[in-house]
């Protein structure tokens, strides 16, 4: 290649471990997928390959993916050694064509895993690099983006990077090629003066792979590993016969141990069994449970209609004796005031009568001291006391027909009718009474309660006992579970609760009740909570 070829093409090579991502820091400057990219952490890249393009001022790049140290993630992985052949045989053939390299892009994921494998890395590319050649090489980090799922990660991720930059860290002699996009990293090795890297150098003073410093690197990686496996090796073997010597030793403890164990399964069979029968024993009693319940419930439902039937025969009682009360009143009314109309009739009669006696008595005088002249007159006004009398009389008659009229009624109204209904009524209001207070004798069904025994987990029914001193949502345990409640919540004060109603929860709100106001559309009396009136002239009574 000329020495105007060589100014005009750019070698940029990218290294990094496994699964660093080079092969998409690649893509990235390229702006599309021309390098094959994994899934994971393994690498994908199985030799070295070169990506070339062309940019607008005539500069040809040339970036160079290289395979990772480290990869034992599939099964035709490449071991160390090879991928060491594999890099350093690309290099020998880039120094015989006099390429040199403008840089190396060295990528180190921020979520790298354990640090002996980073270390022996970078051990090994400071010396395939050289360390003069290091000012060519630039840091970039990656995989944030899975390392920084919180804020927490992302300040523990941003102190690991400063540590590996720091003078005792790994990447110390590296720069760092800060926030910049891919582009822009590999356009800053522009300006750089192209140089060899050391394993070139050394392999073209004629050594083998294995005497380059990265190979000796390599080598005692090596034998460093394959000391670490001798000694857990010679480790296993002793464990083995440790545990060879004491086999003997243990064999009687051994079947010791198995009579104890045999013993011990019997007990559990045998408990087993007590189990079951309890268990059994349980089911019945949830069945007894639902059947109680459901009992109570019809007798509840019994009593219920009970109660109502005898709401209804005593609004009904009430309502015929107001009736026959209000008949007597007005029928008492009307005789008391028949009789003082007869009674006054009576009074005006005898007052005429006494009239008309005197008037003859004066008539007789009259006759005897002026017969002619007082006759005619004294006959005028006889006359007309006789026709008071007579529309007296007619009066009297009238009231007699009507005081008869009106027994006439009362006979009409069926009385006695009235009174066998009543006695009746009366009777079936005793016979409800006998049965509320047969219900109400009865011995107690026990109880469901809305809670679950925080021991058997099973819904509390019968009497419930509340610890005092929890929390809310509190602790609760049945009947059954009670006598364990001290051993769970020493010297916690419990409460006795036979009926849910026992609870009394203070802070609930009850609706408002409007007494006197009924529902114009569902005929819901009274009215709980917010009533709507309407205003409107022609509905002057319409509530909802």
């Amino acid at each position: 290649m000329s020495k105007q070829q060589q100014q005009d093409v750019r070698l940029v090579a990218v290294m990094g471990e496994t699964g660093a991502g080079k092969s998409s820091f690649i893509n990235s400057v390229f702006g599309k997928e021309v390098a094959l990219v994994s899934d994971g952490s393994f690498s994908c890249t199985r030799s070295v390959e070169q990506f070339v393009y062309k940019r607008k001022d005539g500069l040809t790049v040339t970036l160079v993916d290289t395979p990772g140290f480290s990869d034992y993630g599939e099964e035709d992985y490449k071991t160390d050694a090879e991928i060491l052949q594999m890099i350093a045989q690309f290099l020998k053939t880039q120094y015989d064509e006099k390429r040199r390299f403008s840089g190396i892009v060295y990528l180190h994921p921020i979520n790298a895993g354990p640090a002996g494998s980073t270390a022996k890395n970078m051990r090994m590319f400071k010396r395939l690099c050289g360390s003069e050649q290091l000012k060519n090489v630039v840091l970039v980090t990656t995989r944030w983006d899975e390392a920084c799922y919180s804020e927490e990660a992302l300040a523990e991720a941003e102190e690991l990077e400063n540590s590996l930059m720091k003078p005792e860290g790994l990447l110390k002699e590296l720069n760092d090629a800060g926030y910049q996009s891919p582009v822009a990293v590999v356009e800053s090795l522009f300006g750089l003066e192209p140089v060899y890297l050391q394993i070139q150098e050394e392999m073209a003073a004629g050594k083998a792979i294995q005497e380059t410093a990265a190979g000796l690197v390599l080598e005692r990686e090596f034998e460093d590993l394959k000391n670490t496996l001798s000694e857990r090796m010679d480790n296993i073997q002793k464990t083995v016969e440790l545990l060879q010597s004491t086999n003997d030793m243990g064999k009687a403890e051994r079947e010791k141990q198995n009579e104890v164990l045999h013993i011990r399964i019997k007990e559990w069979e045998k408990l087993q069994g007590e189990f079951s029968i309890q268990w059994r024993a349980w089911e019945d009693c949830q069945k007894l449970n639902a059947e109680l319940k459901q009992v109570l419930e019809t007798s509840r439902k019994e009593r219920d209609e009970l109660s109502v039937e005898c709401h209804t025969h005593r609004e009904r009682e009430r309502k015929l004796n107001d009736d026959l009360n209000e008949v007597r009143s007005a029928l008492t009314r009307q005789t008391l005031d028949l009789q003082g109309d007869k009674i006054k009739l009576l009074e005006a009669l005898n007052e005429v009568k006494s009239a008309l006696a005197a008037k003859t008595a004066e008539v007789e005088i009259m006759k005897k001291e002026n017969a002619s002249v007082i006759i005619p007159r004294l006959r005028a006004q006889l006359k007309e006391m006789t026709q008071d009398r007579d529309r007296v009389k007619a009066t009297l008659v009238a009231k007699t027909a009507e005081v008869k009229n009106v027994k006439k009624g009362n006979a009409g109204l069926d009385i006695p009718g009235l009174r066998a209904q009543l006695e009746e009524m009366r009777k079936e209001r005793d016979c409800a009474k006998a049965q509320l207070e047969t219900l109400a004798d009865a011995p107690p069904v026990p109880v469901a309660h809305n809670a679950i025994c925080d021991l058997c987990d099973l819904n509390i029914v019968g009497t419930r006992y509340k610890c005092l001193d929890c929390p809310v949502p509190g602790y609760d345990t049945c009947a059954s579970c009670f006598h364990l409640a001290h051993q769970r919540h020493p010297g916690h004060s419990f409460c006795k609760i036979a009926d849910p109603k026992d609870v009394i929860r203070q802070g609930v709100l009850q609706p408002k009740a409007h007494n006197t106001i009924t529902c114009d559309s569902c005929n819901s009396f009274p009215i709980l909570g917010v009533r709507y009136k309407c205003t409107h002239p022609q509905c002057p009574d319409f509530d909802l």
